[in-house]
């Protein structure tokens, strides 16, 4: 599933029940961190509850994912203290765009 955040609101009524209350909060949290959803788009769903965004035009991304507390949480991968690169969980979605290492 790949689509541009901006049409959300069209295409919502296709979506599985969690899937579409998982985006929508990632949009709510998005606002409340003041990140335009311009250019933004949901490029993949690799495993269930586990989403990946991507702004091509500012080559920027952020990974949501749920956590052992069954919590939707930003990640970002990368290499931290000398770790292989893996996931990383952040606080904010902006912490995981500023962090996240892309190739």
């Amino acid at each position: 599933m790949q689509f541009k955040l901006m049409d959300f609101q069209r295409i919502e009524k296709d979506l599985d029940s969690v899937v579409k209350n998982d985006i929508q909060g990632t949009l709510n949290n998005m606002k409340k961190e003041n990140i335009e959803l311009d250019g933004w788009e949901l490029i993949d769903i690799p495993y269930e509850r586990t989403y990946l965004f991507f702004n091509k035009g500012n080559k920027e991304a952020f990974d949501v994912e749920l956590d052992e507390r069954n919590t939707l949480v930003p990640h970002y991968y990368g290499v931290v203290d000398n770790s292989r690169v893996t996931k990383h969980p952040t606080f904010t979605i902006k912490e995981s765009i500023k962090k996240y290492k892309l190739n």
